[in-house]
């Protein structure tokens, strides 16, 4: 060592570093170098930490790695409960550890009023593509709340907006408890008590509980992206005044609405990530996802948006969803929003044209696949729309297979009887080919000018028929239906109670099973995804209609926070009545047991 070296002024950043602080900036700088692509908010969310081990002591900030320690090891605490690593202690990957949990616990600040540090956080928002670990992870987050954060009176609670969503993380939770929990905790349907400390951990949603009275130590708000209000985040945020040290946690995919507190808290994230360094101190932040032009069916862009790839989300796994993606564009921004976790609009495209076409069967072959028909069982679906505007009677003949009645789901509220009665038991059938056609009508004096293209060419070709008068000719429609009935095995006709109930009621008097379809995204959920996995696997067929394929191209499906789709008339640039008519016809395909006396010996028209 030279003189000049003996007498150098020390670095007064080192000096300043408090134990453990240059081993977490090792293993920052090591996942920035790991080859994994990132999005600018990542990578903002490991530059926050960095600069603030760096230079966060010039603002009060205080690294405890002993606190960051046992937060990462009481992971070890508790056990995975299910798949390959069940019954195995958790632990934590190197970006849940130092991109998470660590700063989560880690990070002080000098309460001078109290003369002592108290935890930096109050408000995590973490935002990740599904299956990247996020409720396994906050279920620890919240029993390290119950057992391990010294809070007497603990009131620890797993928040949704239904108590089935908020009661899958507190289930995770208890299912995780290591022997040395388990020991310690008094366990019950609802609840979870640690009476050493007097402490609880509950699920708690707006759909069923009272949030009076609170007292919250801390709370995870799960898939925030589904709340339509902000009612449930003010209610458990205003009732953490009362603690020195409370924590609330919202985890959540990317959501459709971007007039929702699921937005305005990702936009606070962004805010957080990208703005000076002491911006919101007390909010936490971490978003990993794809960006605006990643190629979406690029393994690479799969890779940038989820950091638990090639460990719980595989490649395969991945493949298989974007082949069913491409299908159509609900199942493409479905993709998109939960796998690589974008931010999409609920109103996407359905089938591409180029698929559609796919699914059509050679010229040669249309009058022979129409003979087979009559071995099939046919559903029907009608759709009277505008009474001076089109009509449509589409019907699906299926071959399927009904689901063991003992591996049957319980019946769903959403399907009921009228006048409230019992659910419908009926049996989930698989469908596994379909065929589909239809016919479509429209009047002379409607609102549509007949005489103009392309109504014009589609009436020459036969395929809209014209009928007298300024509204539809309900008993044309009537009379097609009975000739179904007399060609083949009609099973079911599907009409919407809005504007056909007169004419389920000639039908029931004819002795021809109707159902009431009413239009909700519960009801046709189902139906939709069905119709658009045939598409993709190239098992259901039609005879090239052109007038239907534009129909096909006009449908756009609206989606809400839940995923569930169902076609928006509303927001159809043009017709789409024969689509819908085949998709109602779908739902009782789907959910109408095999034999046909006795779903609708009681009563002539059931609820869908």
């Amino acid at each position: 060592m030279d003189d000049s070296a003996k007498h150098r002024k020390p670095n007064c950043r080192k000096q300043r570093r408090l134990p453990g602080v240059s081993a977490r900036l090792k293993a920052l700088e090591k996942l920035l170098h790991d080859g994994r692509p990132r999005c600018a908010l990542e990578l903002a969310a490991i530059q926050r930490q960095i600069s603030d081990l760096e230079t966060g002591h010039r603002r009060g900030l205080v690294w405890d790695e002993a606190a960051a320690v046992r937060a990462v090891q009481f992971f070890s605490l508790l056990r995975h409960w299910k798949g390959r690593w069940a019954g195995k202690p958790i632990t934590l990957e190197a970006w849940q550890e130092h991109c998470f949990i660590a700063p989560l616990f880690g990070w002080k600040n000098k309460d001078n009023q109290r003369e002592k540090l108290l935890r930096r956080f109050r408000y995590a928002y973490k935002e990740v593509p599904r299956k990247n670990g996020k409720t396994t992870e906050c279920a620890g987050v919240a029993l390290q709340g119950l057992f391990a954060d010294g809070e007497q009176g603990a009131e620890v609670y797993a928040s949704a907006t239904k108590r089935d969503q908020a009661m899958i993380l507190f289930t995770d939770a208890k299912r995780c408890l290591g022997p040395e929990l388990r020991a310690l905790a008094r366990e019950y349907r609802y609840s979870i008590t640690f009476e050493q400390l007097s402490g609880c951990f509950k699920p708690l949603s707006s759909d069923h509980d009272s949030a009076d009275g609170l007292n919250t130590s801390r709370a995870i708000v799960d898939e925030l992206h589904a709340h339509k209000t902000r009612g449930m985040w003010d209610i458990i945020t205003g009732s953490t005044d009362a603690r020195e040290q409370p924590l609330v946690v919202a985890i959540t995919t990317a959501g459709l609405d971007r007039n929702s507190i699921g937005w305005e808290l990702h936009e606070t994230a962004r805010q957080v990530l990208e703005g000076p360094p002491d911006f919101r101190d007390d909010w936490f932040a971490f978003v990993a996802a794809a960006e605006d032009g990643d190629d979406w069916q690029s393994p690479e862009t799969w890779r940038k948006a989820n950091p638990m790839y090639g460990i719980t989300v595989s490649e395969d796994g991945m493949r298989s969803k974007c082949q069913d993606a491409k299908a159509s564009g609900s199942a493409e921004a479905n993709f998109k929003r939960k796998q690589l976790n974008l931010w999409v609009s609920g109103v996407s495209t359905w089938i591409a044209p180029e698929r559609w076409d796919e699914c059509r069967i050679k010229p040669e072959s249309v009058d022979e696949t129409r003979r087979e028909l009559q071995s099939l069982e046919c559903f029907s679906g009608v759709d009277l729309g505008w009474r001076d505007d089109f009509a449509a009677h589409g019907r699906v003949f299926v071959d399927r297979v009904v689901v063991d009645p003992d591996k049957q789901p319980e019946p769903d509220e959403d399907f009921t009887r009228p006048g409230g009665a019992r659910p419908m038991a009926s049996a989930r059938s698989r469908i596994r080919r379909a065929w589909v056609d239809g016919k479509v009508w429209i009047p002379e004096n409607g609102s549509r000018d007949i005489h103009k293209p392309p109504l014009s060419n589609w009436i020459a070709k036969g395929l809209v028929i014209v009928t007298p008068g300024n509204s539809t000719d309900v008993d044309a429609i009537f009379a097609d239906v009975m000739q179904t009935a007399g060609e083949f095995q009609l099973r079911e006709v599907c009409i919407d109670p809005n504007n056909a109930r007169q004419f389920g009621q000639e039908l029931v008097a004819a002795d021809i099973p109707t159902f009431e379809f009413f239009q909700s995204k519960r009801n046709y959920n189902e139906p939709c995804r069905e119709f658009e996995r045939l598409v993709a696997a190239g098992l259901l067929h039609h005879d090239g209609n052109e007038l239907l394929r534009w129909m096909i191209a006009n449908v756009v499906m609206d989606a809400d926070a839940r995923g569930y789709v169902m076609p928006a008339k509303h927001k159809s640039a043009d017709k789409i009545d024969l689509p819908v008519s085949m998709l109602m016809a779908f739902a009782r395909a789907l959910f109408t047991e095999t034999d046909p006396g006795s779903v609708y010996q009681e009563e002539g028209v059931f609820v869908l």
